[in-house]
Order: C-alpha cells, then sequence, then structure tokens
C-alpha cells in the first residue's frame, strides 16, 4: 500500500512538473522577452530614424529569435554548446565578433542600449534553461556537496587531496555543474561563452 501511494506521488509529481511548472516558467520567459521586445520599440520610437533604425530591426529579430529559441532551448543544450564553445574558442570569438558588429550603431548611446538589451535576453534564456531542468537542480545539488568538502580538505594542511575528473566530465558536466551551481546560489550573470551560445543559437532559429 505505501509502495502504492508512493508510485501515485511521484506520478503527480511529474505531472505537475511537465504539464504545470515546466509550462508556466516557460510562458513567463516568453512573456518577459515579449515584454523587452515592447521596451525596445519605445525606446527606439524617440529617435530620429524611429522603427526604421537599423538597429532596432537587429534587436527585434534577436528577440523574436529567443522567443521561438525557447521552443527547443534546454540545460543540456546550454551544456553541449559550452561543452563545443570550449573546443572551438577561435570560431566562437570570431562568431562574436560578427555578432557585435550587427548591433553596433554610430551613436554610443544606442550601442551601449544595444548591449544592455542583449544581456537582459541572454539572462532571460539562461534562467529559463536552469529553472526548466530537473537535472540542473539535482547537479546544482552535487555541486554545492562537491565544492564545501574540496574547502574543507584543502583547509586541512595534512590532507594531500586531489580532484581528479576525465576530461570530458570536466569539459562539458562541470562546465555545466558550475553554470547550475552558480544560478541557484544567486549568481545571475552567465559566462562570456554561454552568452555567445545562447545569442548565436537565437539568432540562428531567427533566420530560420
Amino acid at each position: 500500500m505505501e509502495l502504492t501511494l508512493l508510485g501515485v506521488g511521484l506520478l503527480l509529481l511529474i505531472f505537475s512538473w511537465t504539464k504545470q511548472i515546466r509550462t508556466a516558467i516557460l510562458d513567463n520567459t516568453r512573456d518577459d522577452l515579449f515584454d523587452l521586445r515592447e521596451e525596445v520599440r519605445e525606446r527606439f520610437l524617440q529617435t530620429p530614424a524611429g522603427l526604421h533604425h537599423p538597429l532596432y530591426n537587429e534587436l527585434r529579430g534577436l528577440i523574436n529569435g529567443h522567443i521561438r529559441y525557447t521552443e527547443g532551448f534546454t540545460f543540456l543544450t546550454l551544456v553541449n554548446g559550452i561543452y563545443w564553445g570550449q573546443k572551438h574558442k577561435d570560431t566562437l570569438r570570431h562568431v562574436h565578433a560578427q555578432i557585435n558588429a550587427r548591433f553596433t550603431a554610430d551613436d554610443p548611446e544606442l550601442t551601449a542600449y544595444a548591449d544592455k538589451v542583449r544581456e537582459r535576453a541572454v539572462l532571460l534564456m539562461f534562467e529559463f534553461a536552469i529553472k526548466r531542468s530537473l537535472i540542473a537542480l539535482a547537479i546544482a545539488c552535487i555541486a554545492g556537496v562537491y565544492m564545501l568538502a574540496k574547502r574543507l580538505l584543502q583547509a586541512i594542511p595534512s590532507i594531500n587531496f586531489t580532484f581528479k575528473m576525465k576530461p570530458i566530465l570536466t569539459a562539458a558536466a562541470f562546465s555545466g555543474i558550475l553554470l547550475s551551481a552558480a544560478a541557484h546560489a544567486g549568481v545571475t550573470t552567465p559566462s562570456s561563452c554561454a552568452r555567445r551560445i545562447i545569442e548565436d543559437g537565437a539568432l540562428k532559429v531567427a533566420m530560420r
């Protein structure tokens, strides 16, 4: 009887997570992106070029890409992207330079504004990937124990303890561990690599 109740409870929890909580997170993220897009529209209406400004079109396209990207963007997508970025740093820097060139205006103030909008959009997507992933939640707990144990052992000089991890785990999973742990610890600024991966993904979706 107890096992049956436990099973029913787990099924209800899974149903609630997949049908309600994850859906609510998706809806909230999209609403925030729609609001950001409207803010950008209002800002450019105050410029001489208005909505015909090239930078407005670029920002609108980017935000629309982020909105569409929520359909397939996951925590594992982010971790895989970071793993790829670590192996192809030169390519990622080149892509980032091309993206930056698209969001540069003659007016330094508008360029700075565009940078802030891009950062806000990336942050929304970063939080979206973390909040919707049970894997990220579990990894965050593991990461917390790992880092706490490492600090305690390093504080004891008489113990020579070395944490060794396989290269694939270090490059992919452990980067994801630190990413999720940072998010749940309140550090809500994604790394430059994560930002480039998220933004590049949104722009690719926008071009489809």
